[in-house]
């Protein structure tokens, strides 16, 4: 295993949360979100490819500039959409005696503005570094790909970028092959460090 840090990292600059959360209640709304696809690119759209487009001309990456060109190209309907998918799953489940539907508002919110922000931050950084500790060229994913969950391609490799405890959450993820696929985590409490989790597999590719 491979530590690196980011090179421009700014912690202020990526609140990963609107408000604090009653326990266990972050875990049920994750759960209603797998389940109800409420925040998926199939019904959002890929918010990668935005925060790109951002990226391209040149806007700097912080939550405030993420907000607001969301906003000019979605609108709010985009949260409203996902809170409701999520809400309707959290009463099939039967959670709504403890989820509220201002809570499915309020989880979409952070899901799609503060974490999007935060995860497309640290993969933006997490290729980068990791292209340049194996002196290789780089390439994000496409749509396509990202529904695949793809994030990146180094040395001709499939890259897979997560939070640390990503495992260990309970939402739908596809798992990789580790021997045919790069795993880099980044730490959303330690922040401006990740780690590349199977360095061994690009021996001899780059």
């Amino acid at each position: 295993m491979i530590k690196l840090t980011e090179k421009y990292h700014n912690e202020d600059l990526f609140p990963t949360k609107i408000r604090e959360w009653p326990t266990y209640s972050t875990q049920i709304l994750n759960l209603s979100n797998a389940n109800g696809k409420g925040t998926t690119p199939k019904n959002i759209g890929s918010l990668k490819e935005l925060w790109e487009k951002m990226r391209s001309e040149g806007i700097r990456p912080c939550l405030e500039n993420w907000f607001d060109y969301l906003n000019d190209h979605y609108g709010h309907e985009i949260v409203d959409g996902a809170a409701e998918r999520i809400w309707n799953m959290v009463q099939k489940m039967q959670q709504d005696h403890i989820i509220t539907k201002e809570m499915c508002h309020d989880y979409a919110m952070e899901v799609i503005y503060y974490k999007t922000a935060l995860g497309m931050a640290h993969e933006e950084q997490a290729v980068m570094r990791a292209a340049e500790y194996f002196n290789s060229e780089y390439r994000f994913s496409t749509k396509e790909e990202e529904a695949q969950g793809i994030d990146a391609w180094i040395c001709n490799t499939p890259v897979q970028i997560k939070p640390d405890d990503y495992e260990g959450r309970n939402r739908s993820h596809i798992k990789f092959d580790q021997t045919k696929t790069l795993m880099i985590t980044y730490s959303e409490t330690n922040k401006g460090t990740f780690y590349i989790k199977n360095p061994e597999i690009l021996e001899g590719k780059c």
